[in-house]
């Protein structure tokens, strides 16, 4: 009777255990996927469920227990990094995954968190003040953050948890929601219409905070690079240097921004015309034997884009030694009246006259085949009737002149 006694009871308990086991195993199981889903779970070594953010996270208890965090970033760096969507007033979040010693990478759960003041590398502070922006989740290196205000400054977190519940904090992000682009202008050749140089300077100025300038031959919109890029991103200058050109002719060059958020500015542009080709050289210039107001003939030389002409004295045909400048011409095949100047009297010179364009290109001095004597004294002489007579029986009497 005592033996039978004896093995009911043990296959009772026996029975009592084997339940309690798959109930434990069960209630373990069930603690474990719901930490994975709820952010402010988890499960501790005996399958309770706990929300006490404060554990020890340091190394490993006495009963084996994970204590370490995992490590931000892994084997990279733990930075956050943010694009914004102008479109759609949204911040597009990223990091590089973080790692563990004994949770895999795939089971590690990512929560992000942000404020419109920094919460420091305080975790509790983060879970305290912080606005979480979705749900948590493993295996996560992105998320959006949406509705966020233009100007406003916003401070950005990720808190990455392992198995065990041990967390660690990324690098915080300070970030202004900008998604205004910068704008500028470029100012080719101080702004000459015409330029004589294919590689014209160059003047940027900008504004929004721009730190990079990209130079291109088409036009672009705001957020999008130009597909015919001169010159790709480099770091802002208002004098970069030149961009030379391949040939003459009008020419246009156009730039874009970019601030240190990455927006892209549209293009801005500016145009000129490159002449770098010198006017012919005048021919058939000629001046009068003797002159008071010195009047000089010749007919310009071919020139696209003309502009004046250069004309002075020489005492030598080279146009270099004992030259008298003259004031400039403005129009093709004319005449040059050179007047009022302090030249000695009968001195003799050549006129020289030299061809200018628009562009500031000069062509060589033409020189007449003859001389001009300075004469400002009047001639003078004498007239006598008759002979000197002072009675004629004729009434068409004799004239003799002198000089």
């Amino acid at each position: 009777m005592r033996i039978i006694d004896l093995t009911l009871i043990l296959s009772i308990i026996f029975a009592g255990s084997c339940q309690q086991n798959e109930r434990d195993r069960e209630f373990k199981k069930e603690c474990v996927s719901k930490s994975r889903t709820n952010w402010w779970w988890y499960c501790t070594p005996n399958g309770t469920i706990r929300t006490d953010f404060d554990r020890a996270k340091n190394g490993l208890d006495s009963d084996g227990v994970d204590r370490t965090p995992p490590v931000p970033g892994g084997d990279l760096d733990s930075q956050l990094r943010g694009i914004m969507d102008a479109s759609q007033n949204l911040l597009l979040l990223s990091w590089n995954p973080a790692k563990d010693d004994v949770t895999e990478s795939k089971d590690l759960i990512y929560q992000v968190f942000y404020d419109t003041s920094s919460l420091g590398a305080s975790i509790d502070e983060f879970n305290r003040d912080g606005l979480p922006v979705g749900v948590a989740a493993a295996d996560m290196s992105n998320q959006t953050i949406e509705n966020l205000e233009e100007g406003v400054v916003y401070y950005i977190n990720v808190i990455v948890q392992d198995e065990q519940g041990n967390m660690a904090l990324y690098d915080e992000l300070e970030i202004r929601f900008d998604t205004i682009a910068p704008s500028g202008t470029i100012t080719l050749e101080d702004g000459q219409v015409y330029s004589k140089n294919l590689a014209p300077k160059i003047s940027l100025s900008q504004s929004g905070e721009a730190v990079k300038y990209q130079l291109c031959l088409d036009q672009s919109f705001n957020g999008s690079d130009c597909l015919s890029v001169a010159r790709p991103w480099l770091e802002f200058s208002e004098h970069p240097e030149p961009y030379e050109f391949q040939s003459d002719g009008e020419v246009s060059l156009f730039v874009q921004f970019q601030d240190k958020r990455g927006h892209i500015s549209a293009t801005f542009g500016d145009k000129l015309i490159i002449d770098t080709t010198p006017p012919e050289d005048p021919t058939d210039v000629s001046v009068p034997s003797r002159a008071k107001d010195i009047r000089v003939d010749f007919v310009g030389g071919k020139e696209d884009y003309p502009s004046h002409y250069h004309v002075k004295l020489c005492a030598n045909r080279n146009c270099l030694e004992d030259c008298q400048i003259s004031s400039a011409l403005t129009s093709q095949d004319s005449p040059a009246l050179i007047t009022n100047q302090s030249f000695g009297e009968e001195s003799v010179y050549f006129a020289c006259v030299q061809g200018v364009d628009l562009a500031g290109n000069l062509s060589a001095w033409t020189a007449s085949s003859s001389t001009v004597t300075f004469d400002t004294s009047p001639p003078s002489g004498t007239v006598v009737l008759n002979n000197g007579e002072d009675y004629s029986n004729s009434s068409a009497p004799s004239i003799t002149l002198t000089q």
